[in-house]
């Protein structure tokens, strides 16, 4: 079977044996071919395709790409790698051999994609190539040949790929022209990066030394004769006449998740950049993949990049803990967008209110899966959107069948995406983030001209790589002296920052540098909350709805809005964010149920006279000081009741009390606020809070059901 000469070649290219197939999918307009093949160290072609089973992040500089879903598959955890899949490979897991142990690496998953595509998917006139069948004679032979070419009408011009076959046989060459086209590890990477380190080829095609820092030159076989099983697949057109256009990148993405779904589970925050199902998460993909595009991991700017929005975080939210230039996470702002755009508008409600409890705290996660159509901010995503439940009655948000994405994309860059961008970056307390930003990016390019050796590495991989090398490298173990100069450059990075950071806001003389320095990072920690996040961007859409600003007029009430929170200087925010959150919150200031009080309380010190809380006496009752006055006093008769009776509330009445009880409490909790309020540049709001709270008091005595329970019963 030597008909397919593979002696001769007129290109360079890589030129591989295998098993040729094809997967269809019903009713789609497009079909995957693959080719099943292997790679190694000890013949020259397959040692060729074993050296381009690299990483993305290997392939490609992160300023190269604009697209989310090349980002996404940049990331690789080098200690899952070094510390556990090598030693499986080598047989020494626990340092230790077992003559009865067998290792073996099922396929690696690979996708051609012409290398343009990669770094600029933007491009219209770019074309996935398009396929001519035709029948030629080698060796006196003949043979099947598909070439893969970029222009359709022209089969004369040079190939991205051929595929050879036999005569009635699935057996065959593939040809790939390594110059025009890349392959693109869907699966296996850290498959395929173990087999690399072990064979040699991780160490003969590194750039620098970033990656090195996890692995050891020991860990290299030089005999190791094994061969890595490699499918790579492609895309073909069913009617190439109709030029569909095909995006590898976005097919891709889907394969992605559907074999990361049966394999080690990535993170949830990955599974939402991926997920075009979920409204929330494509909404997410929407707001990261714009930043990712006119911003990336530019610092330069005093803008919101990925580096603040913790696109490389590699674990669950709540298995990890951020460097401190994160103020989001896309499970954060998918949490955010849920609300914002598909959540119940109960707990936004400042008058018409049948329950304090239930516009100051949200009793349960399962409230957020009740779903609502809005038509003031997406009215193309109305009845798009369905809640589904699984065979676990677990529910959840998706898109109907056949919603219009692209509409909703469109109304959502129209009308969601400026009050994203605009909160995040015209606020001043939160726009001195990205200014220390910058500052401390010319820092470190001074020491880079200088020729300080790690400050480019930490900064610009580790931190602005687009990898979660950060994280892995805080896992790395640190007894050993390998990477310890670059950890401890990282932790000089963040020292430094912080240090910036809180210079921009104005020290009380009353403390001391590292007082005020704990106070600056105690308002960006609660800022890079999911309670913030939620309370803060659905202040505005109360504002908004209660303002004099039509809706067409978004950007207008936008821009008031902000201007609001900016009259507000930067010191009170400090204020704002360190003693009201005892106040209110106690223990519970991160917690999630409780972003309907910083909604409250947003509003509360942006408001004007006669307008939101001050608009009534009805609505001066639900204020954030009437909340907190009536609550603080209801806990005090309750233990009180609790100690002194051994009864519930309901079973007492009001005379049962000592006189004082009530207004003492009162007095008491009316002190702490107005001291704090003072420092904030508010009073209290106008109210007989002796009269109103006696009253609700009593009310609660002769009912017999607590609130909260009934709440959380509903």
């Amino acid at each position: 079977m030597d008909q397919i000469n593979i002696n001769h070649q007129s290109k360079n290219s890589i030129d591989v044996m295998g098993i040729s197939g094809k997967f269809i999918t019903p009713d789609s307009k497009f079909r995957i071919k693959y080719f099943s093949t292997y790679a190694n160290k000890n013949e020259s072609h397959h040692k060729h395709l074993l050296d381009e089973l690299m990483p993305m992040r290997e392939r490609i500089n992160t300023s190269e790409i604009h697209d989310i879903s090349s980002l996404l598959q940049r990331d690789l955890d080098d200690l899952r790698v070094s510390g556990s899949l090598i030693p499986y490979l080598k047989n020494q897991i626990r340092n230790i051999s077992d003559t009865n142990h067998i290792a073996f690496f099922p396929a690696i998953l690979a996708v051609l994609i012409p290398k343009d595509f990669i770094k600029n998917n933007k491009d219209d006139s770019l074309n996935y190539p398009y396929f001519h069948e035709l029948e030629v004679t080698q060796l006196n032979q003949k043979i099947d040949r598909v070439d893969y070419v970029s222009n359709f009408d022209n089969n004369d011009e040079d190939f991205y790929w051929r595929l050879d076959k036999y005569k009635n046989s699935r057996l065959g060459q593939l040809k790939i022209d390594n110059e025009k086209t890349s392959i693109v590890v869907l699966d296996g990477q850290h498959r395929s990066n173990a087999f690399r380190v072990l064979t040699d080829s991780f160490f003969e095609n590194q750039k620098n030394d970033t990656y090195k820092v996890f692995y050891d030159r020991e860990q290299v076989i030089p005999d190791y004769d094994s061969d890595l099983p490699v499918t790579i697949i492609w895309f073909e057109r069913l009617d190439q006449a109709e030029k569909e256009d095909i995006k590898p990148t976005v097919i891709s993405r889907d394969l992605f998740i559907a074999v990361n779904d049966n394999a080690k589970q990535i993170s949830h925050g990955r599974k939402i950049l991926l997920n075009d199902k979920a409204p929330s998460s494509l909404l997410t993909k929407f707001f990261f993949s714009k930043i990712a595009l006119t911003n990336s991991f530019d610092c330069t700017k005093n803008q919101l990049t990925l580096l603040h929005m913790g696109f490389d975080i590699n674990t669950d939210l709540r298995n990890h803990t951020s460097h401190k230039f994160t103020l989001t996470t896309p499970e954060i702002i998918e949490f955010t967008m849920d609300w914002m755009f598909f959540g119940n508008r109960r707990y936004c409600k400042i008058k018409n209110v049948d329950s304090l409890n239930k516009i100051y705290k949200v009793p349960s996660e399962r409230k957020r899966l009740e779903y609502v159509t809005f038509d003031e901010l997406l009215i193309e995503a109305s009845g798009q959107v369905e809640v589904t439940e699984n065979e676990y009655n677990e529910k959840s948000k998706r898109l109907k069948e056949g919603a219009d994405v692209n509409l909703i994309e469109k109304t959502f860059f129209e009308r969601g995406f400026p009050i994203f961008l605009s909160l995040f970056t015209d606020v001043g307390f939160i726009k001195k983030h990205f200014i220390a930003t910058t500052e401390l990016n010319a820092n470190i390019e001074k020491e880079i001209e200088e020729g300080e050796k790690y400050s480019g590495i930490a900064w610009k991989q580790i931190f602005n790589g687009g990898e979660g090398l950060y994280y892995a490298l805080k896992s790395l173990s640190e007894k050993p002296k390998k990477g310890k100069e670059l950890r401890s450059r990282c932790v000089n990075i963040e020292d430094e920052f912080v240090l910036i950071r809180s210079k921009h806001f104005n020290k009380d003389s009353s403390i001391t540098d590292v007082e005020h320095t704990k106070l600056v990072n105690r308002l960006y920690s609660a800022i890079s909350s999911k309670a913030f996040h939620v309370g803060y961007f659905l202040s505005f859409i109360t504002y908004f709805k209660n303002s004099h600003f039509e809706n067409e007029q978004l950007i207008d009430a936008l821009n008031d809005f902000t201007s609001r929170l900016n009259k507000i200087d930067n010191e009170k925010w400090l204020v704002f964010f360190n003693e009201l959150p005892p106040l209110f919150f106690g223990n519970h200031g991160v917690d999630p149920k409780f972003w309907p009080t910083y909604h409250k309380l947003i509003l509360r010190v942006i408001q004007n006279e006669n307008e939101l809380f001050n608009e009534s006496d009805e609505t001066k009752k639900n204020s954030p000081e009437y909340y907190l006055i009536f609550k603080e006093t209801e806990s005090k008769i309750k233990q009180y009741a609790l100690d002194e009776f051994d009864k519930k509330i309901s079973e007492t009445k009001i005379d049962d009390y000592p006189s004082n009880i009530i207004l003492d409490e009162i007095t008491k909790i009316k002190n702490k606020l107005e001291t704090v309020y003072s420092k904030l540049g508010i009073t209290l709001i106008d109210l007989d809070y002796n009269t109103q709270i006696t009253i609700d008091i009593s009310k609660l005595m002769s009912n017999s059901e607590n609130e909260d329970e009934e709440e959380d019963e509903k």
